[in-house]
């Protein structure tokens, strides 16, 4: 589907690329996948995640992704803070 991973849960669907550090093809390649998840899964992504392993985000990958409207994280931790953080926002029903 282009993203590595797709985490559902808590009301959420998140695409994850995830790599060593963070390139800009690794932002395109998540962006490029929304249309494959809308067709299997029926919606779009709440939110596209770059999860890099090293910590390490080349600045400029870092402003790219932000303005494709990409996440980037570092770790573990930062991909669960993300992932809080955006189903803390939906609303409920």
């Amino acid at each position: 589907m282009g993203a590595d991973v797709l985490i559902e849960g808590k009301g959420i669907l998140a695409a994850v690329e995830i790599t060593t550090v963070p390139y800009r093809e690794a932002v395109d390649k998540v962006k490029n996948s929304i249309g494959a998840i809308k067709e299997a899964w029926g919606r779009e992504p709440d939110v596209l995640i770059i999860w890099s392993e090293s910590g390490m985000v080349p600045p400029e990958v870092a402003d790219y992704a932000a303005k494709r409207g990409v996440e980037v994280v570092k770790g573990e931790r930062g991909l669960k803070r993300l992932l809080g953080s955006v189903a803390g926002a939906r609303p409920t029903a």
